[in-house]
C-alpha cells in the first residue's frame, strides 16, 4: 500500500504529569525529525485542561508507520 497514512491518537496526562508529557512529547519529535525521514508530520497538541496529549502524524506510507513505531518503541509508553 503506498498511500499517504494519517494517525492520531490521545494519551491521558496524569495528574502532576503536564510537564514530563511536554517533555517527552518535544523528546519524541526531535526523535523522529533525527531518524525518520519519511515522516511528513508528526505534532503534539494539549488540550486546555492539560490532561490529554493528542498526536497527529503523517507518514508517505503504512511502511512509515512501523518505522516509526519501532524508532518510538522504548519512548511510548512514558507519558
Amino acid at each position: 500500500m503506498n498511500e499517504a497514512f494519517i494517525y492520531v491518537g490521545t494519551n491521558l496526562i496524569k495528574e502532576g504529569k503536564i510537564d514530563d508529557a511536554k517533555r517527552i512529547a518535544r523528546e519524541l519529535v526531535e526523535l523522529a525529525e533525527a531518524k525518520e525521514p519519511r515522516l511528513v508530520a508528526f505534532h503534539f497538541f494539549i488540550d486546555e485542561t492539560n490532561r490529554k496529549l493528542v498526536t497527529a502524524q503523517v507518514h508517505r506510507d503504512a511502511s512509515s508507520m512501523n518505522t516509526h513505531m519501532e524508532v518510538i518503541s522504548e519512548h511510548r509508553d512514558r507519558v
